[in-house]
């Protein structure tokens, strides 16, 4: 079967593809070619590439210099072969090993690259420390999680085994999941002595994705200072309100519901996770506009959504739970972002839920404000 994704065509073959991910690889492109521009090299590690895409799409529209192709399974080598056949053989190579030799062999050598891009199937937790370390200085890293059952609080005592992160069911259990996988980076590039900075995170089609840039020294956390970027999310199954949780916060959390009038249970608290931003809006403003130059309508809007996130709660609402918990129709949201706006609060819509939307103000406003 042959396909055609952003301005390639390759085969598949009997290697797995994944057409709802392509908005993901259109982003990984578009950074990956603003990292081009301004670097004036650009070596790159596709550690599971499958039929190839990426690596195609890496050489031909971000101009890479080089994309070192691995995938595990060597049935998948005719096709990745045959889809890379009309590019310089010197600018790349195919191996079929596991990302995790591969990276360690990387570092023994040592060599490092200007991007690393790691799709993996499940989770992704055994090759962050490895690629962290074979990425270099300011280089970026890509990962993929499809593990979303243990992400997203179904599986929580699995959660906290696979990812140290105790994960419990709730409205924005997808947002959850993206900030579990970012805290897990942040969290193995801290015991390295590596900081992170975050250039933007995706959910499409079940699939979590996180792209974060690598700096030589950690985020500074002052004694006795909260820890703003990392900590835990509580929920309030009583009236539906969120709040961030720091760790000195632990064993003190309470709801703004809670008034002393009635026994009311205190909000289930996971983590913990990255609280911070998820998008850097310089990043995410120099891609839309590269989208727009490349006449990629669909990936510029998102990309403009991604933006509108930046600087809001690290959570969501939805406007089904409004109308579930004020019993009442589901209110519109154009009304709705008008009535807080006019309030004084802040209000975004978010590309992770149709009908979610982000706001600074409590639930209880919003429900209050859409009954009205």
């Amino acid at each position: 079967m042959e396909v055609t994704e952003g301005s390639v065509r390759f085969q598949v073959g009997a290697s797995f593809y994944r057409r709802s991910s392509s908005l993901s690889r259109d982003f990984g492109v578009l950074a990956a070619s603003l990292y081009r521009q301004n670097q004036a090299k650009l070596q790159v590690l596709d550690g599971m590439s499958a039929c190839g895409v990426r690596t195609l799409r890496y050489l031909k529209e971000a101009s890479a210099d080089f994309v070192w192709a691995n995938d595990a399974d060597p049935d998948v080598h005719a096709v990745l072969a045959a889809n890379l056949k009309a590019v310089d053989r010197s600018r790349y190579c195919i191996t079929h090993q596991s990302a995790q030799k591969l990276l360690h062999q990387a570092i023994a050598r040592p060599e490092y690259f200007d991007l690393i891009d790691l799709d993996a199937f499940g989770n992704p937790s055994g090759f962050l420390t490895a690629g962290l370390q074979a990425l270099r200085f300011g280089g970026l890293f890509y990962v993929t999680s499809t593990d979303g059952r243990s992400l997203s609080g179904q599986l929580p005592h699995q959660s906290m085994q696979q990812w140290g992160s105790f994960a419990r069911s709730h409205p924005a259990v997808h947002e959850q999941a993206l900030r579990i996988l970012m805290g897990s980076v942040y969290q193995q590039a801290m015991a390295l002595g590596y900081g992170i900075k975050p250039i933007f995170s995706l959910y499409a089609g079940q699939v979590f994705r996180v792209m974060v840039q690598l700096l030589p020294q950690p985020l500074v956390v002052r004694p006795k200072q909260p820890i703003g970027h990392y900590g835990f999310l509580g929920y309030c199954h009583q009236c539906g309100q969120f709040q961030s949780v720091d760790w000195r916060a632990l064993g003190r959390v309470k709801c703004v519901c809670d008034v002393g009038s009635a026994v009311v249970p205190p909000p289930v608290v996971s983590g913990p996770m990255w609280l911070g931003e998820l998008h850097d809006a310089d990043w995410l403003e120099k891609m839309r506009d590269l989208a727009v130059e490349w006449e990629w309508v669909d990936q510029a809007a998102c990309l403009e959504l991604l933006r509108s996130e930046v600087g809001m709660p690290p959570y969501f609402y939805t406007l089904g739970e409004v109308g579930r918990r004020g019993k009442m129709d589901i209110p519109k949201r154009d009304r709705l972002a008008q009535a807080l706006t006019l309030a004084g609060y802040s209000f975004s819509r978010t590309h992770i839920a149709p009908e979610g939307f982000k706001t600074n103000a409590p639930f209880a406003a919003c429900i209050e404000f859409a009954r009205n």
